[in-house]
């Protein structure tokens, strides 16, 4: 089965950033009170994958994203894959600390 032909699909996912908190913010209350161990835990940002890209027909374009969101109690999880607009996902590098690992060390006195 073949996409649209202004898809732009990864052969190797790309590690992203998802703003979950701003993907499924809440809406204008009251709310009733969560379940802090049964309900889902929705973090400002989660890990996930960008597997692929596509512009949309008015301005800017959408992402194909792959995520989990995990219980309170972190006992079960469901993986998401759906589309999100381009700017609620961000690229995900190495760790800063990753990065200075990986950095020989430099010596600025003698």
């Amino acid at each position: 089965m073949s996409g649209p032909s202004a898809a732009t699909v990864y052969q190797s996912p790309r590690p992203a950033w998802i703003k979950v908190g701003t993907l499924l913010r809440l809406g204008i209350g009251p709310h009733p009170e969560g379940d802090r161990r049964g309900g889902m835990d929705v973090p400002a940002e989660a890990p996930g994958l960008v597997l692929e890209s596509i512009p949309r027909t008015d301005v800017g374009g959408l992402l194909l994203v792959r995520y989990r969101l995990v219980t309170g109690d972190r006992q079960f999880d469901r993986e998401m894959i759906h589309y999100i607009p381009d700017d609620l996902a961000r690229r995900r590098g190495p760790s800063r600390r990753d990065r200075a690992e990986r950095q020989p060390v430099r010596r600025t006195h003698g």
